[in-house]
């Protein structure tokens, strides 16, 4: 019996067997490194200009459309990057930005996993940043919230 190209021990056979191996080449799951991954060149950029970055970052899991209001005290003073960005599996999200009366300060809303919004705090107070999976696979997916910060 003559053996099919798959079955000869060649590399020709060798490529064919990894191309539809599933477990092999599976990518793997998209994760909150892979969100902190998306903001990494922000991050970098501020670092080298001088802004102090934060290295503590607020992670979680959101479904597609899904949002979560987080808390943070911020200073007058200070000009703040606060940026929400998401995994492999997130491809829109979405940040806006409230101060303690919960009146609108400023939103990324573009098309792109990485939403920053720039804030100059008039006053030193909590204000709330609303994280928004815009867009993703069915599943949802993870997003990190870092900020970096400098005085003026």
């Amino acid at each position: 019996m003559k053996k099919s190209f798959f079955q000869r021990p060649s590399i020709y056979g060798l490529i064919a067997g990894l191309l539809f191996a599933a477990t092999p080449l599976q990518i793997a799951p998209a994760s909150v490194a892979g969100a902190r991954y998306t903001a990494a060149a922000l991050f970098l950029g501020l670092r080298n200009k001088g802004w102090t970055c934060r290295d503590t970052f607020t992670q979680g899991l959101l479904s597609r459309g899904g949002s979560i209001t987080l808390a943070t005290t911020l200073y007058a003073g200070n000009t703040y990057c606060l940026a929400a960005s998401g995994c492999e599996d997130a491809y829109d999200v979405d940040l806006a930005v409230f101060d303690e009366n919960r009146r609108f300060i400023g939103s990324d809303t573009s098309r792109s996993s990485l939403a920053v919004v720039y804030v100059t705090p008039r006053w030193t107070g909590t204000y709330y940043l609303r994280i928004t999976m815009a867009n993703s696979t069915y599943n949802g997916a993870h997003y990190v919230m870092q900020y970096a910060y400098r005085g003026n």
